[in-house]
């Protein structure tokens, strides 16, 4: 049976007149590091933080520091098929390390495969995630926590006119927590343990060859597997565009409205904007500045607090300043607004606001060297520093800071 569908679509693709891949993406048989026959593939590695952490399990009072780095090799691999398909499959192994703290070490495992096939008018595409880390969710959990993301989506976009494109999807996500992950007296098994299915629709229309302005629809249904109260039904609408690298803008930005529906009666309902955004710019060639925006609701581990909306934005410089150096700084600020249950007894509010609200600030600074192309070695610093307006004990700062490498990224 299985070579049955393997040659019915090998016929497929030989049969139906095709288009060359679509304009918006690099063709990996050009920018791929090496070429073993059919696979393309470009190894990465990464070298972060090899120094001194201050505060190891963002505590407020008495915090413990400890020597530590994260270790993290990878490798792209493309498979093309003329122009007629494209497979990609991209895995990576974190491997983070403390000289005292053993407890804190893990190794990460990832991958993520991705097949597209390119018809006349019609792209065809599928794939698959896998994540099994203990890197930290979130800036609310400040446990590292092991838990295993993964899902699969397909989808289909039909060029219906001239640059008018339009595109139907599908995605299902499981996330997972050890039973034995507790942080805070609470099981995050018990609280976060769920399945997101999303269905989604997308016109995009390709106003110039660098640009794309798309509007999308979503629906979300997230299910809970310990905890059916949290059960929610979404429907977000987000309007923007998207900018290729030699545009004068590079990425993408979202602006839009979500409705959130909770299925039960206890927890209060959310209506309101929502925001995603990653762009940068480059300054008479020298210059770059990324900036970030989030706006949306994120699910929360407290028992009496399921969900809150989160604000994050942040603005990152940098610039080359001389012979093949660089450097960089940076600052963010994320914002936690938490919603309680109906049932639920309102925390006591120190500071008059209303609700409960926690505020992480995180600054980064780097000087590297570029040793090659893809290759830089250096410093780096990152501060961080969170407060809650209720709970005291939730406060916390810590210096992360040491040597950075690149390779291949």
């Amino acid at each position: 049976m299985i070579l049955r569908l393997v040659a019915l679509l090998a016929a497929t693709l030989l049969l139906c007149p095709s288009e060359a891949a679509p304009q918006d993406e690099e063709d990996p048989r050009t920018t791929a590091w090496m070429n073993m026959g059919p696979f393309y593939l470009t190894p990465r590695v990464t070298l972060s933080n090899l120094g001194v952490d201050t505060n190891v399990f963002n505590q407020s009072v008495e915090p413990e520091s400890d020597f530590t780095f994260t270790l993290a090799p990878a490798v792209d691999v493309w498979v093309p098929f003329a122009r007629r398909a494209l497979l990609e499959v991209s895995t990576t192994v974190g491997m983070t390390y403390y000289h005292q703290f053993a407890s804190e070490r893990s190794i990460d495992p990832g991958v993520r495969g991705r097949l597209e096939v390119y018809l006349t008018r019609l792209t065809l595409s599928g794939g698959g995630t896998y994540l099994n880390t203990r890197e930290r969710a979130s800036y609310e959990i400040d446990a590292r926590s092991r838990r295993v993301e993964d899902g699969y989506d397909g989808g289909a976009e039909i060029r219906i006119y001239g640059k008018v494109y339009l595109e139907a999807a599908g995605r299902h996500l499981r996330y997972r927590f050890d039973s034995d992950e507790v942080f805070e007296g609470t099981s995050l098994q018990q609280t976060l343990n769920r399945d997101s299915d999303t269905v989604s629709a997308t016109i995009r229309y390709r106003w110039t060859p660098l640009t794309t302005i798309e509007v999308r629809g979503e629906s979300i249904v997230d299910r809970f597997v310990y905890s059916p109260a949290r059960d929610t039904d979404s429907f977000r609408v987000m309007g923007g565009a998207r900018f290729r690298p030699r545009a004068v803008l590079n990425g993408a930005g979202f602006v839009g409205v979500r409705r959130f529906t909770p299925l039960s009666d206890t927890l209060p309902p959310y209506q309101g904007l929502v925001a995603q955004a990653e762009l940068s710019y480059t300054l008479l060639g020298a210059t770059l500045f990324r900036f970030n925006a989030l706006r949306d609701v994120e699910y929360s581990y407290e028992v009496e607090q399921p969900y809150y909306l989160n604000d994050t934005y942040g603005l990152t410089i940098s610039r080359h300043v001389g012979g093949q150096w660089d450097t960089s700084l940076g600052a963010a600020r994320s914002q936690s607004s938490y919603r309680d249950f109906f049932t639920s007894v309102t925390p006591a509010v120190t500071d008059g606001q209303s609700g409960r609200v926690d505020v992480t600030w995180n600054y980064t600074g780097s000087l590297t060297y570029r040793v090659s192309r893809d290759g830089r070695i250096g410093v780096g610093v990152s501060y961080y520093d969170r407060t809650s307006n209720v709970k005291a004990y939730r406060d916390y700062s810590g210096l992360r800071a040491g040597l950075v490498a690149s390779f291949g990224s």
